[in-house]
């Protein structure tokens, strides 16, 4: 058995310390480790990883977060919903209504956190289109709209929205994902590919409607027109209005208005793992409250072609089911498996609940560069062991997994490899995790 390098009451020590890397680190290996940590990461990706592993009382981090004002409390409270997490109380929305009046992108953020919650109000509208810097995040105000849009004003707001950004399909992309269709592939499929798959998606095997003929983009515009044209909602009118041209190339809209012309909700969990609307958040929340370990199965086999939504129900069953963790670390060896921002997240806590495999990745001669990658969130003495054993790459990312995988064992017999690899690479990663492990080990190295 796995021999841990560092209890709970470690860290939690350090979690009570001074802000900084070296707390942002404990407070995100107790969350790793199940329980709730003292505060949130300052450091987003810190951060991040605490949503993904989801301890008992993270909602209320976020709250508490909020009500103390500390910095990217509102983007942590928006990013519950990516991992399912959106919860049914008042404590979080009021929580966000009292952090609204920066005019800073602060309020940009919490105004769509409490949408993803529930209906927002005009007046909360209007803040979020006040806020300076919303140009950072270009989607979020024209969801609001359409959201927020009744049914005499959304043809023109669709319409507005479309000619806005009529040459950049990878915005209109991330409005269409957080309207709930769920386009998670941007690379361009032949329209009638793209309908089928909109339609197996929605658990279907036929579409309801005939062929067109002519080339890509008149057949794309074509399905979009045909399958769209009694449909109601935000998105159904948005993808009508993006189509009344010729569509940017890679946004599948033949695939999104198959989806919302079939798609037919049952159950949550069906929902989400068979029925396409994982990209909705109230969906996914929904399924993860449903979930029971009877529905590993299902995830699994979603998992093999890897769905982000899959992923985060996989997430809420892995300490119960190591299968399902095990899966991620697998999938690492295989390098082949391609993981969207929610599941490289989740593959820490899934490596962090395998030591032992991790491990062995690291031993392997074929595999020890994935291995080394995830030994980042995994610390225990078997893997720090690995990791001492390891020489030292050619390669600059290799010497920058390595470097971090080091560091944050905490562990002073990491002290010299890293000074080794200062010593080789300029790369100021590695000085970043050379001064993390002088923070943890409160020394100079």
């Amino acid at each position: 058995m796995a021999k841990t390098l560092h209890d709970i009451d470690v860290l939690t020590s350090v979690a009570e310390g001074s802000p900084g890397p070296a707390r942002d680190w404990a407070l995100s290996r107790l969350a790793l480790a199940g329980v709730k940590p003292p505060a949130l990461p300052d450091d987003l990706g810190e951060a991040e990883i605490c949503l993904a592993a989801a301890p008992e009382g993270i909602v209320d981090l976020v709250a508490e977060a909020l009500e103390r004002e500390q910095p990217n409390a509102a983007y942590n409270a928006m990013r519950l919903g990516a991992y399912g997490l959106l919860p049914t109380g008042d404590r979080l929305p009021t929580a966000l209504r009292g952090s609204l009046g920066s005019r800073s992108l602060n309020d940009l953020i919490a105004v769509f956190a409490l949408a993803q919650l529930g209906p927002v109000s005009k007046e909360e509208i209007r803040v979020a289109a006040d806020a300076e810097g919303r140009e950072q995040l270009p989607w979020i105000l024209p969801v609001l709209l359409l959201k927020s849009a009744t049914d005499s004003d959304l043809a023109a707001t669709a319409a507005e929205i479309a000619r806005g950004f009529a040459d950049d399909g990878e915005i209109l992309r991330t409005i269409l994902l957080h309207l709930g269709v769920p386009l998670f592939e941007s690379w361009a499929i032949d329209p009638d590919d793209a309908v089928a798959l909109g339609a197996e998606l929605a658990g279907s095997d036929r579409v309801p409607v005939r062929k067109p003929k002519g080339g890509a983009g008149r057949r794309e515009q074509a399905w979009v027109r045909t399958l769209l044209h009694r449909s109601s909602g935000p998105a159904a009118a948005l993808l009508r209005s993006i189509y009344e041209k010729r569509g940017p190339s890679g946004l599948n809209g033949g695939l999104g208005a198959a989806w919302l012309r079939m798609a037919s909700p049952t159950t949550p969990v069906e929902d989400v793992l068979r029925g396409g609307f994982g990209a909705d958040p109230s969906h996914l929340s929904a399924a993860r409250r449903q979930l029971t370990p009877a529905h590993a199965p299902q995830i699994l086999d979603k998992l093999v072609s890897p769905g982000e939504p899959a992923a985060v129900l996989a997430a809420a069953l892995m300490r119960e089911i190591p299968e399902l963790a095990s899966w991620f670390v697998e999938a690492m060896r295989d390098n082949e498996v391609h993981m969207g921002d929610r599941a490289a997240n989740i593959r820490w806590l899934a490596a962090s609940l395998q030591p032992d495999a991790v491990e062995a990745l690291i031993r392997d001669e074929f595999c020890s560069v994935s291995g080394i990658e995830l030994a980042r969130y995994v610390h225990t003495e078997e893997v720090l062991a690995a990791l001492l054993e390891q020489r030292l790459s050619w390669n600059t990312d290799d010497r920058v997994h390595l470097a971090q995988a080091l560091a944050a064992t905490a562990d002073p017999a990491a002290a010299r490899p890293i000074r080794d690899l200062c010593a080789a690479d300029s790369d100021p990663r590695i000085g970043d995790a050379r001064r993390l492990l002088e923070q943890l080990l409160n020394q100079s190295l």
